[in-house]
């Protein structure tokens, strides 16, 4: 009989608890978005950065390069990755959409890239190939904090100055538990945060 009370308490208390979480779920689960978010104000400069890492992003990146034209932009992917379209990578779709987007092909670079961290050490090798001193790394908005502590740390003491922007549409950050992509993106992020932390630690 007191087993019995005591297993009722339990599950009483887990009852309570499983509720409280669901009443107050936008209370403890909007901050695991909001701060991997990351916004600065998009300011003209000599290149626009953007990996292939979604579509929602290069979109954003298309139009800030078509609404400045004097700007480059960098488009970063993995080549062995595949896609849907047979013998076709994420970087070569992106040059297939870029030619559709009518993006100036004189302003464009491709370049292969396997992680983040690659992503800012050939940013960073583009912007001193060229002479480049200004540069937008665009992402995705629950990307933008771990992006920013890994490209801080590839251009320290380089000179170079980098800004962080992304996009605002097609993302829920008030309700990310509620949509697939969201959920699958913030839970992705969460995990690659520290171990991306600690490679930059140990390996650098």
């Amino acid at each position: 009989m007191i087993r019995i009370k005591k297993i009722s308490k339990v599950v009483t208390v887990a009852f309570f608890i499983y509720s409280m979480a669901v009443c107050f779920q936008s209370i403890w689960l909007k901050p695991f978005a909001s701060l991997l978010i990351v916004q600065g104000s998009y300011v003209r400069g000599d290149l626009i950065v953007v990996s292939t890492g979604s579509y929602e992003r290069f979109l954003f990146a298309a139009d800030l390069l078509k609404k400045n034209p004097s700007s480059n932009m960098l488009i970063l992917g993995d080549q062995r990755l595949e896609t849907p379209l047979p013998g076709k990578s994420p970087l070569d779709i992106a040059k297939i959409e870029a030619d559709l987007l009518e993006l100036p092909k004189d302003k464009l670079e491709f370049r292969h890239s396997t992680s983040t961290l690659v992503d800012a050490r050939q940013a960073k090798k583009l912007m001193k190939e060229k002479g480049f001193r200004a540069a937008s790394i665009v992402s995705d908005p629950y990307n933008m904090r771990r992006l920013r502590i890994i490209f801080n740390y590839v251009f320290e003491n380089s000179n170079l100055e980098l800004r962080f922007v992304h996009g605002e549409e097609g993302w829920y950050p008030d309700s990310w538990w509620k949509v697939e992509k969201d959920f699958d993106f913030v839970l992705k992020e969460w995990i690659k945060f520290p171990i991306d932390l600690i490679r930059l630690r140990l390996v650098g």
